[in-house]
């Protein structure tokens, strides 16, 4: 709501708004979306997995809906670690990413997953990946 009432010039500029997790799925993937989790807060009516425009209008973002991502199952696949994103983290090409939820809806195992990759990120290549994701 900030940008919309203090640099309305600048939410027009955005594409799609994305949670951190998901800017990282985007630049290991090409594909940009969220999952359940992070899409029914708030915006989100769980019973069809869709964004529900009375609930945007209720809290005051009518046309807004264009900017939300395309949800994705946090269990299911969502694509593949591209070549510039096994090149900038020394993941495999072709290792399958799932959406991965926020907790408590994910089993242990994802977080388990997640933490091995992230683990081995940080004791290899960091600096590369701090890089890829823009961060320096």
């Amino acid at each position: 709501m900030w940008f919309r009432e203090n640099e309305p010039e600048t939410l027009d500029k955005f594409d799609t708004v994305l949670c951190s997790k998901d800017c990282v799925k985007y630049k290991l993937t090409g594909v940009i979306c969220t999952d359940e989790t992070d899409g029914s807060i708030p915006f989100m009516a769980m019973a069809s997995l869709h964004y529900d425009d009375g609930q945007m209008e209720l809290l005051g973002f009518q046309g807004f809906k264009d900017k939300l991502p395309p949800v994705k199952l946090s269990h299911k696949v969502i694509s593949q670690v591209t070549s510039a994103g096994a090149a900038a983290t020394g993941l495999v090409e072709d290792t399958p990413v799932v959406s991965r939820g926020a907790s408590p809806f994910i089993p242990f195992f994802y977080y388990f997953i997640t933490f091995i990759i992230i683990d081995s990120i940080l004791k290899s290549n960091l600096s590369n990946l701090v890089d890829y994701l823009e961060l320096s």
